[in-house]
């Protein structure tokens, strides 16, 4: 099996970069871990198949940050993203691994790349899903919002396959709407994450995040961001301007019937 950089790279969107070391294909991933390097993917061939590993980079780095690998909520997450995803873990070698085929590898690299960012996630210094003035007052907007079309909407919801990903808000629309309020680039990153996800599972579903401000997130987060979401807009100063856009939103999705 023989697997070139060029054609990889047509596999992929623009924004991974595919280049080859030997017998190694290396693709860089537009996503990053929280220290701002990129999440980085190894591809070898082994005993026929595709061989897909993160050189040990996830583990590197938590353990930078003090984070025990021994740690009971590592042990709830491995065997899970075995279960759903096929991704393995080395304990001799601190790395995560998957097998694919050519057909799957595209998916099978997101898949790796979300175990990576799920893995940096355990670490005592990650602030997902802080309680921030900014996100109550985002909520209290969608609120508004919600009240005004009268659409239901939950909170907290599941949106990715392996439901670890929850939006934030949840528009119970014809076709839903997923709302994130990106208070952190990581936070960010679960949008993206959660819009792959559903475009390589074929669901139905618009994903939506909102940022404070494009300084707060950084300008080339912002500007990535904006290819791997439906829609991404900033709040600060655009408060009134951010409801409108929310509530047409609401409004035209409620009318568009949710396609498989």
């Amino acid at each position: 099996m023989v697997i070139n950089s060029s054609a990889l790279s047509n596999a992929l969107d623009s924004t991974y970069k595919v280049s080859q070391q030997a017998e190694t294909l290396i693709v860089v991933s537009p996503f990053a871990y929280d220290d701002g390097d990129p999440i980085v993917i190894f591809i070898t061939e082994q005993d026929e198949r595709l061989q897909l590993d993160d050189n040990g980079e996830t583990a590197t780095r938590l353990m930078f940050e003090g984070y025990d690998l021994d740690n009971k909520r590592t042990g709830v997450l491995l065997p899970s993203l075995k279960q759903l995803h096929g991704i393995h873990w080395d304990d001799e070698a601190q790395r995560l691994f998957c097998f694919s085929t050519e057909k799957n590898l595209s998916k099978n690299i997101f898949q790796l790349i979300q175990a990576a960012l799920q893995m940096q996630g355990l670490s005592a210094s990650s602030k997902r899903y802080d309680l921030s003035g900014f996100k109550q007052a985002v909520m209290t907007a969608l609120e508004e919002v919600q009240a005004s079309t009268e659409v239901e909407m939950q909170f907290d919801v599941p949106v990715d396959s392996s439901e670890q990903i929850k939006a934030d808000a949840y528009f119970l629309t014809d076709t839903p709407i997923a709302i994130f309020a990106a208070s952190t680039s990581e936070r960010l990153s679960d949008a993206e994450l959660a819009w792959y996800d559903a475009k390589m599972n074929n669901v139905p579903l618009r994903i939506l995040a909102v940022v404070e401000s494009i300084d707060k997130i950084g300008k080339v987060k912002f500007a990535r961001a904006g290819y791997h979401t439906d829609k991404l807009l900033t709040y600060q100063d655009m408060e009134k301007e951010f409801k409108l856009h929310i509530a047409e939103q609401v409004k035209t999705m409620r009318g568009v019937a949710a396609v498989h």
